[in-house]
């Protein structure tokens, strides 16, 4: 008895409804034509953001850059880098307060390491959660991943070897 007065009163507000034009309207006409151009403006914004950032001048610093100049030449002839004397104990609380975006600390005798075929790390500093500082960092990176790709290649080809032997996957 009671779910029959439920199935009734059910379709008279559905009737109701769907008599209704306005309601119509908002429920079926305004989410299908505004949200994906709401969608799209807001990608188009995050994408005009992420190319402004990309072609700014980034401000980094070179921690221990006497060894490795060869590095340290390539990164310094880089345009959107500005290089920055920071003191070590102030290194954190300048990427912290975002007068640094990024730090590059080289180990010691880098390149004596190089040279003899060991090899080191190279760290990048930099903070998570800003995105200038996550573009330095990505530009850093991929110097450095070049110099050592290119590093990588001098003794393979010394040794007549293909680089593929030394990347067997990708």
């Amino acid at each position: 008895m009671k779910l029959r007065k439920v199935r009734i009163v059910y379709l008279k507000e559905m009737r109701d409804v769907l008599r209704d034009r306005r309601t119509l309207i908002s429920m079926l006409l305004v989410p299908l034509l505004v949200f994906p151009f709401v969608t799209l403006g807001f990608t188009s914004l995050a994408i005009s953001q992420a190319k402004k950032v990309e072609k700014q001048i980034h401000k980094i610093t070179l921690i221990n850059k006497e060894n490795a100049p060869h590095l340290t030449e390539i990164i310094s002839r880089t345009a959107n880098f500005e290089l920055a004397q920071i003191p070590l104990d102030s290194l954190t609380s300048a990427i912290n307060n975002k007068t640094l975006q990024a730090a590059v600390r080289f180990p010691r005798n880098l390149e004596a390491q190089l040279e003899k075929e060991q090899n080191d790390s190279v760290l990048i500093y930099y903070d998570k959660t800003e995105l200038k500082s996550e573009v330095a960092y990505n530009k850093l990176s991929d110097i450095i991943k070049n110099c050592s790709d290119s590093l990588t290649d001098l003794p393979l080809s010394k040794r007549k070897l293909e680089r593929k032997l030394h990347t067997p996957f990708k």
